[in-house]
């Protein structure tokens, strides 16, 4: 920018400082051609000023006007069509050679003849000078109407410079214009290659950024699908013990039923063995003493081992409600594990009125509660079967 202002301020004062150098040059070439033909005028001047002397030396030696007229016509002096005279210096020594010999008589022409021939050189001189003056003049005026020529090519010129002034002046406006536009627009790109470089640390970035998101978005993947495998499996597992649940349900039912049916007949055992045993006081009062010892001994010693047996049956019952809440309790942990465990031992809170202790049920406790199971249905068995002897040998006791 300041460089086209230096120039704009420079390119004024150089058209004028070129325009006065040209007139200047002009003008002193000008100068140069009158000064050469004012020297030229001084050079031929000598040679007018012997002819004049001569002149005068040839007056002084005529005599009489005789002889003047008698000059040959070689000696007369000769105008130009310019208004100069020049006379032939030849023929003028030979009238001076003739005017010599001649009369003294003749003096007074001789005068009159100087006289006039003083007034044709005053004249001649006149002319001269006129002539010169008429030819500066010219020349002068040649001069001036070149000068004014060169003037007016120069006016022209400088018009024409002005409009080249005008037209380099919008050129420069518009070069301006261009220039602040390009500057703008280097700004504009300066501007987008930093926002470029943002932008493309910003990608790095995200690139990143995507890269440790979906590693681990692979390791979420890959876990998830563990999950759900593993889920899969826990479900699977589930379905089983939902299936064992239901089966040990089902088993439980059954032993509810047997355990009513046991007791019902314990009731009824007991009641008969009360009947019995008053039934045997009054027969021994009346017999005298019909039973043995030995058959009181075993029937309580049956009593004893029935008893017993009841108490191993209760206690299994007990411990198989306490594992089927456990297995409930850990089902319902599984498929709510945002449920605390608080929430899952309230449910088996009133199995803990026996003081049995709650663990984590398995697969051995499962293997383990399959073989109890396989003991209490045999110990049923026993029981039934050793209660059905018992009946049998208190009906025979009551028969004899």
């Amino acid at each position: 920018m300041e460089t086209s202002s230096r120039a704009e301020v420079m390119q004024p004062a150089l058209l004028k400082v070129g325009i006065s150098l040209a007139i200047v040059s002009v003008a002193g070439f000008f100068y140069a051609k009158i000064m050469t033909r004012k020297v030229t005028v001084i050079k031929d001047c000598p040679l007018e000023t012997q002819v004049t002397s001569l002149k005068t030396i040839s007056y002084d030696g005529f005599e009489d006007e005789d002889s003047f007229h008698t000059l040959p016509s070689t000696c007369m002096p000769l105008v130009e069509d310019e208004g100069s005279t020049i006379w032939d210096c030849s023929s003028l020594a030979n009238t001076l050679q003739d005017l010599e010999t001649g009369d003294g008589a003749k003096s007074e022409e001789i005068l009159v003849l100087r006289s006039k021939i003083g007034d044709v050189e005053k004249r001649e001189w006149e002319l001269e000078n006129q002539f010169i003056r008429y030819r500066d003049l010219k020349e002068q005026e040649s001069m001036l109407m070149e000068l004014k020529n060169i003037l007016l090519l120069e006016l022209a010129r400088v018009e024409f410079l002005d409009r080249e002034i005008s037209s380099l002046k919008t050129d420069t406006i518009i070069l301006k214009n261009l220039v602040e536009h390009y500057v703008g627009v280097l700004e504009q790109l300066e501007d987008w290659k930093s926002e470029n470089r943002l932008l493309q640390r910003k990608e790095k970035k995200l690139l990143r950024r995507t890269r440790k998101q979906s590693r681990v978005i692979g390791e979420q993947n890959i876990r998830i699908e563990a999950g759900e495998t593993a889920i899969l499996a826990s479900c699977d597992a589930l379905e089983t013990r939902n299936a064992i649940i239901k089966k040990l349900d089902d088993k439980v039912k059954e032993l509810h039923t047997i355990m009513d049916q046991t007791q019902q007949e314990k009731n009824e055992l007991s009641t008969k063995i009360d009947l019995a045993e008053t039934s045997a006081s009054s027969i021994s009062k009346i017999e005298g003493e019909g039973v043995t010892l030995e058959t009181y001994n075993q029937l309580v010693n049956e009593l004893e081992r029935l008893k017993k047996d009841r108490e191993a049956e209760i206690k299994e019952v007990i411990f198989l409600r306490w594992s089927n809440a456990c297995l409930r309790h850990e089902l319902y942990k599984k498929s709510h594990p945002e449920l605390s465990c608080f929430e899952g031992c309230q449910e088996i809170g009133s199995l803990l009125e026996h003081n049995e202790p709650c663990y984590v049920v398995e697969s051995s406790h499962d293997e383990h509660a399959a073989s109890k199971r396989g003991k209490l249905f045999q110990r049923i068995r026993r029981w039934v079967e050793g209660s059905g002897k018992a009946k049998g040998k208190v009906e025979e006791k009551i028969r004899q």
